[in-house]
């Protein structure tokens, strides 16, 4: 596999404007260090805006927002007050590059951490490469227990399964929290139209629609990290800590805490007591599209998450039963 270096750039000057889309929802507690990391990128200030598109959140996100400002940097803030029950995280992202005045969209999720060449990495490779599409890796911020560092090692290894994957041309997966596109591509494939009634694939269901026009323009940039911020040491700590939250009545913070799992670790098992509490709160058509996301999407995996998931599969079905 390839690796890029970007020795060769230290003396070279971006001309690319790149729109960095931020979607978030109930991220108070991550969205100002999200901001504040990438309004301090080693990249021409004029040449990058961050478009940070709030989505139906019911914490202060939009707030912890709107009081961050940089001279010269272009921040802008869009709050949707309509809920999207199917793919609300592709709502916000075609919204945001909507008004992009960018030739680069760069996506990245509001728990990450950019790294200070981040976007200097992504419009160098994509400058030298011509590439249409890159994917670029993310990485998790490891906590002090030895299952902590157990995880991130787990989440590097499939980071490193994903760069194999590109770069041979089996486009099945990517992280949607670290991509980068040409604003004219998304348009010319018609962005998520086709996949806009599947929860998830921001990422990987758009890659796969970009490679059937252009097989040969998708690469993997190796420099272009992000870093999860990671509250939790395991994952399993994570799903338990919200199944005791929806236990105890609290459905809005339960309801943050299933979005986020499904977000970061794109858990079955998550989405499936995310239904279960949609469902038990009368938001029966919101709980069926959770449900049916889970059957649907079981062929996008490889045979051994197939199994894996099987139990949440056959759950949900049975969950549809009678709805």
């Amino acid at each position: 596999m390839p690796h890029f270096n970007m020795d060769g750039f230290k003396d070279w000057k971006p001309t690319v404007k790149i729109s960095v889309i931020v979607p978030a929802r109930n991220e108070q507690e991550n969205i100002a260090n999200c901001l504040h990391s990438i309004c301090k990128q080693n990249y021409p200030s004029h040449l990058f805006q961050i478009i940070m598109v709030d989505d139906n959140s019911t914490d202060k996100t939009f707030e912890t927002a709107a009081a961050i400002f940089y001279d010269e940097i272009e921040i802008i803030r869009l709050k949707l007050n309509t809920p999207n029950n199917v793919a609300p995280k592709k709502r916000a992202i075609e919204t945001g590059i909507s008004i992009a005045s960018g030739e680069l969209i760069v996506t990245t999720d509001a728990d990450c951490i950019a790294e200070p060449n981040w976007l200097r990495s992504i419009a160098a490779y994509h400058h030298q490469s011509k590439n249409v599409f890159v994917a670029a890796p993310v990485k998790i911020k490891d906590g002090k227990s030895l299952l902590s560092k157990f995880q991130a090692l787990d989440f590097l290894t499939m980071q490193g399964i994903t760069a194999a994957a590109v770069f041979k041309r089996f486009h099945n997966m990517c992280n949607g929290a670290n991509l980068g596109y040409e604003k004219k591509i998304f348009y010319e494939v018609h962005g998520f139209t086709g996949i806009d009634n599947i929860a998830s694939g921001d990422d990987m269901l758009l890659m796969k629609k970009v490679f059937r026009q252009y097989p040969q323009s998708i690469a993997w940039l190796d420099k272009a990290l992000k870093e999860k911020q990671n509250k939790f040491d395991r994952p399993e700590d994570e799903l338990l800590y919200a199944k005791a939250v929806h236990k105890s009545g609290d459905t809005v913070r339960a309801e943050a805490a299933y979005k986020q799992i499904i977000r970061v670790h794109h858990s079955m098992e998550g989405r499936y007591n995310y239904g279960l509490l949609l469902k038990e709160t009368g938001r029966n058509d919101e709980a069926k599209t959770q449900f049916h996301t889970v059957v649907d999407e079981r062929n996008l995996h490889p045979p051994h998450v197939r199994r894996i998931n099987a139990k949440w599969v056959s759950a949900c079905r049975k969950a549809l039963t009678g709805m």
